[in-house]
């Protein structure tokens, strides 16, 4: 199969780069800060705490288990603190080894490129500067500068990156991963959506709801593109 595209806009989260990297990167930037301030546990004893339990599949409340364990930590520290580690430190993150081929052959193709991605605004624009996509793209939408009522599947940021590429819907495509929001509103709008479905991603084994949470293609790498849209 083979498409004619003026422009791919990419998610940023399991899509560009895997996110558990991210996960790891934030948990080692808060047992590291924990280490420095309380003299009876470790960081390494910290982070070790953070990724079991994230791996036994616990989210959303790692930070309060945390707490509630050790309880020297709790004097120094608030969730809120943690949190704010989290979300504020410079990831070490790296882009797919394919990312960067395929991201440069768009490039020399003269196809246009952005980045449209939900989540809180000040992570989002730390990953992208660790990854060094501001080079790599014409155009980066992050819905929170509207607030979260905008993330996705709010069309709003599609309708302002395609403004921006100056491109028409069905001129665009899409390529995301989680099938609960990345895929409904580029639908209803006319793009071509194409779904990243490989190991190591945190949302590999969902489901889309309905057809119009579907995308219409799925690949197994970002390589499959260069036959897909070329």
């Amino acid at each position: 199969m083979s498409m004619v595209t003026r422009g791919v806009v990419f998610d940023l989260d399991d899509t560009l780069y895997l996110e558990v990297s991210y996960v790891k990167s934030g948990f080692r930037a808060v047992a590291r800060k924990i280490g420095e301030a309380v003299e009876t546990v470790s960081a390494d004893k910290i982070y070790s705490f953070l990724w079991e339990n994230f791996e036994a599949g616990r989210r959303g409340d790692n930070f309060d288990q945390l707490l509630t364990r050790y309880l020297d930590v709790a004097r120094v520290f608030s969730i809120t603190d943690l949190i704010n580690c989290y979300r504020d430190h410079y990831p070490d993150i790296s882009l797919l080894p394919e990312a960067t081929e395929v991201m440069k052959f768009f490039r020399k193709k003269g196809v246009k490129m952005g980045i449209l991605s939900d989540g809180i605004r000040k992570s989002q624009e730390l990953k992208i500067d660790a990854l060094g996509l501001r080079n790599l793209v014409d155009s980066i939408v992050l819905t929170d500068v509207w607030g979260k009522g905008w993330w996705k599947p709010n069309p709003r940021g599609f309708i302002a990156i395609a403004d921006q590429l100056r491109s028409f819907h069905e001129e665009l495509c899409y390529i995301g991963d989680n099938p609960e929001k990345d895929f409904r509103a580029a639908n209803s709008l006319g793009w071509l959506t194409i779904r990243l479905r490989m190991p190591g991603q945190l949302r590999e084994s969902l489901e889309p709801k309905d057809e119009m949470d579907a995308p219409r293609i799925t690949i197994r790498s970002l390589k499959d593109l260069l036959s897909i849209l070329t």
